[in-house]
């Protein structure tokens, strides 16, 4: 298969393209669909934060790396850093390019990165032409998660879905931004309240991201509700069935990987002097999701019936954008009440 298309001419030829993703699981598709062009990732998990100030490089690059190998996503402050200062390198090369092709799909992983991505352009330029897809599904995946799923022949058809990025797209871009960056996330919610005609798909994906702030009850964002809910209903099971439960069967919009899922929900709900949850068994990391059994504590318990405050019980700091969440503070929450943020005092 992969063979005859590569015998085709090539999707993008003609123009020399850029295929910029976040995350390098097309790479070998796209070059088994027969596209010619260049390939290169900008991937920051802006979904566990912190957002860094927009349109300063340098603390984009300090901040993300302090987050990255701080929250263990990343193993050596060096290599991170060279990593980032290479992307941005590459951006900067990028608007040399004839076209630049933006693959994305529809969750708030990927939506943050394009937001991003758009307004980077709209403050240092852009190639001669821009263009972007924001996919959420396509008909040989069932229960589609991302772009990886697809075989070559799903790409070519992608393909055929880029539309180009407007001026209007580009401030939309670049209003997002500022909003998501913002340490106050009404902007955000007053864009996903919106319905976001530019990028259909952003509304509730923003919106999917609010909910990450801790709730005006529980204190839990609403990854950390929807692993207890699994835990109560499902425990003891082992980290990686409990993964599985959570991104399929749980999660209303998926965005997370394995390696986010366990260093930035269930690390800190298991760790500290009062868990909700409990990890026990091996810590070697080659098959640590196999022996690693999870299961909710009584805690856990009391925080999935509201008689008790997250924030109140761990020490949380962490980011949802701009907004910092920490215990002992006043700040922002999720009230599904209203299905909007509220800030308490």
């Amino acid at each position: 298969m992969a063979g005859a298309m590569q015998a085709e001419p090539a999707p993008d030829a003609g123009k020399k393209t850029l295929h910029l993703r976040c995350g390098h699981d097309i790479k070998s598709g796209l070059h088994d669909a027969g596209f010619a062009g260049e390939f290169q990732m900008f991937a920051y998990p802006f979904v566990h934060g912190p957002a860094p100030k927009p349109g300063d490089r340098r603390d984009f690059i300090e901040t993300a790396t302090n987050f990255l190998v701080g929250a263990g996503l990343s193993d050596s402050v060096v290599e991170t850093r060279y990593r980032l200062i290479e992307e941005f390198a590459f951006l900067d090369a990028s608007i040399g390019f004839e076209r630049v092709c933006l693959w994305f799909e529809h969750d708030s992983y990927d939506l943050l990165c394009l937001v991003f991505l758009l307004d980077w352009y709209s403050k240092h330029g852009t190639p001669e032409e821009l263009t972007f897809v924001c996919c959420d599904g396509h008909p040989s995946v069932d229960k589609f998660l991302g772009l990886g799923q697809l075989s070559p022949a799903a790409l070519r058809d992608v393909w055929s879905l880029f539309a180009p990025v407007t001026p209007d797209i580009l401030e939309f871009g670049s209003r997002c931004w500022n909003a998501f960056a913002d340490h106050d996330p009404s902007a955000m919610w007053r864009i996903s309240d919106s319905g976001t005609p530019e990028i259909p798909a952003a509304a509730a994906a923003f919106k999917r991201q609010l909910m990450e702030l801790p709730d005006r009850k529980s204190g839990l964002s609403l990854s950390e509700y929807l692993t207890l809910q699994v835990l109560q209903e499902h425990g003891p099971v082992s980290a990686g069935n409990l993964f599985r439960r959570y991104t399929l069967e749980y999660e209303p919009l998926v965005f997370m990987g394995d390696l986010g899922f366990r260093q930035c929900v269930l690390a800190p709900m298991g760790g500290g002097d009062n868990p909700a949850v409990t990890l026990s068994g091996s810590t070697d990391s080659d098959d640590w999701w196999q022996t690693t059994t999870a299961d909710i504590t009584d805690i856990g318990r009391d925080l999935l019936a509201g008689k008790a405050d997250w924030l109140d019980i761990a020490p949380v700091d962490r980011w949802v954008g701009g907004v910092h969440v920490k215990s002992g503070a006043p700040g922002w929450r999720w009230c599904a009440e209203t299905g909007a943020p509220v800030e308490i005092q």
